[in-house]
């Protein structure tokens, strides 16, 4: 998989971008699993107008493993996690430091907006993170972003949404692309209807969007409404079944093997041969 950064800073360390040079404060780290979306992701954090460390999670699963290794491989005041259907403005990386920098002293993250190109809203999307402050709250034993979160309150520590409206500050870093990959679109949404079911008043805004899928695609027929509602209407159905909802990590190594997605994508075939056959 192509890997493509900056040539190294006097420090040694791997680095992306330009400009000033970061690289001894902020590490950058990417998630990929090989989602159309990575070459665009990688082109606009070489773009960025600082220079910063940078370091690839290429296929770690599941999501927790990840997310725990940026902060054991973490050699930086701070670091950034990036997800590959993040398309970052060329100035994310340098306001999220400012912001983060200048944040009260309990402040453990900084959560940055991006517009999401399918919700047509902005959305909490990339996180700056104040190492000293995260890395005693190991991924392997939270097992979730919100037992995690919990415990980091727990400990009196903040996470910050910024920059606040009426601030008069751009509000948004960036876009988070859907894409028409259809497995991906119904994982995402699938994970979180999860996570809207396990803490709804955390994600209260995701509340209503399967009427709104299905209201688009009665009025267009798009594949990508379709498997987004799909995906909402599974994370009910495992919950009326009784499977705690929010509570398994993002692995794609379970994708080859998804009886979910399986019966959904038969479904889809068969609506689209119904309409063939209609307009034939």
């Amino acid at each position: 998989m192509r890997q493509t950064t900056a040539a190294p800073a006097a420090t040694g360390r791997r680095t992306i971008g330009s400009g000033p040079d970061l690289s001894a404060e902020v590490t950058v780290f990417v998630t990929t699993v090989g989602a159309p979306t990575f070459a665009d992701c990688m082109t606009r954090l070489e773009a960025q107008d600082v220079t910063v460390s940078f370091g690839l999670l290429d296929h770690v699963a599941p999501l927790t493993a990840a997310l725990q290794e940026m902060a054991d491989r973490c050699t930086t005041p701070y670091y950034v996690q990036v997800d590959e259907d993040m398309l970052l403005d060329s100035d994310a990386i340098r306001r999220l430091y400012e912001l983060i920098r200048n944040e009260w002293h309990d402040v453990a993250i900084v959560v940055g907006m991006l517009d999401d190109d399918h919700l047509d809203l902005p959305i909490e999307g990339v996180k700056i993170n104040r190492l000293a402050m995260v890395r005693d709250f190991d991924w392997r034993i939270h097992g979730s972003v919100l037992r995690r979160n919990a415990a980091l309150a727990g400990a009196h520590y903040r996470i910050a949404r910024r920059p606040m409206s009426g601030s008069g500050q751009k509000l948004t870093f960036g876009t988070h692309v859907v894409g028409r990959d259809p497995r991906m679109v119904f994982d995402r949404y699938r994970d979180l209807e999860r996570l809207r079911r396990a803490a709804p008043e955390e994600i209260v805004w995701f509340d209503g969007y399967a009427d709104e899928f299905a209201r688009r695609f009665r009025t267009t027929g798009d594949a990508v409404d379709f498997f987004a509602l799909l995906g909402i209407l599974t994370a009910g159905a495992e919950e009326d079944a009784g499977r705690p909802a929010g509570t398994q990590a993002k692995d794609f190594r379970r994708r080859d093997a998804d009886a979910a997605f399986d019966a959904a994508a038969e479904l889809w075939r068969a609506l689209e041969a119904e309409r063939g056959s209609a307009g034939a």
